[in-house]
């Protein structure tokens, strides 16, 4: 949830029915549901979240430590411009994740809501090792064993290789090289930085 800012009571209502009990993971970036139609409303940020905040109202960088090891170890993520307002997560029932690089403030959190687990963070751009970890930790299957830049539809798989060497392509129904191939749900290839792999349904 990238750009949630703005949103009606009733949208909250609507999506946190949706969410209860669905067993998804969602990420939420900076202020969602912080703006309403008529005013600014943390509350409504928290009920949707499920995370209680303090507004950190003295501008500082948006950037955030991970302090986690399995989460991206100690990787720093955000912009260094200051900007305000920044929020911090209050809660002590939650595993903090980051926090803001300039004052130790819980910035990066997950907790278990009910039924699906709920993750804040309060600056992006999140890398892409930390979007990974998020993402087979909510139960995603990875594509490839590396950071690769990977477009899908349901015939066909562009692979985009983001550092050179081996890697392991998990496909979930049994694809081929559109070069040739036998088809499978898993290819073991070696590709340079940039190199374009595709591969397609056998049906293709």
């Amino acid at each position: 949830m990238v750009n949630l800012f703005t949103m009606r009571p009733d949208e909250v209502d609507r999506l946190r029915a949706t969410m209860e009990g669905s067993g998804v993971t969602v990420v939420w970036y900076y202020a969602p549901g912080y703006i309403t139609p008529d005013r600014f409303d943390l509350g409504q940020m928290e009920r949707l979240t499920g995370f209680h905040f303090e507004i950190l109202r003295e501008p500082g960088p948006m950037q955030i430590r991970v302090e986690n090891p399995g989460v991206g170890g100690s990787t720093v993520f955000g912009t260094r411009k200051p900007q305000k307002p920044r929020f911090a997560v209050r809660d002590t029932n939650v595993e903090v994740l980051g926090r803001w690089v300039d004052s130790d403030r819980p910035a990066f959190a997950r907790k278990a809501e009910k039924g699906w687990t709920s993750i804040y963070v309060g600056a992006a751009p999140l890398t892409v090792e930390v979007l990974r970890k998020i993402a087979k930790d909510a139960g995603v299957s990875l594509w490839s064993d590396q950071s690769d830049i990977v477009y899908a539809t349901r015939d066909a798989v562009t692979v985009i290789a983001t550092v050179a060497g081996e890697r392991t392509l998990s496909f979930p129904t049994a694809m081929r090289p559109v070069e040739g191939g036998a088809a499978s749900t898993s290819h073991h290839v070696t590709m340079e930085f940039g190199e374009v792999r595709i591969f397609i349904t056998p049906e293709t």
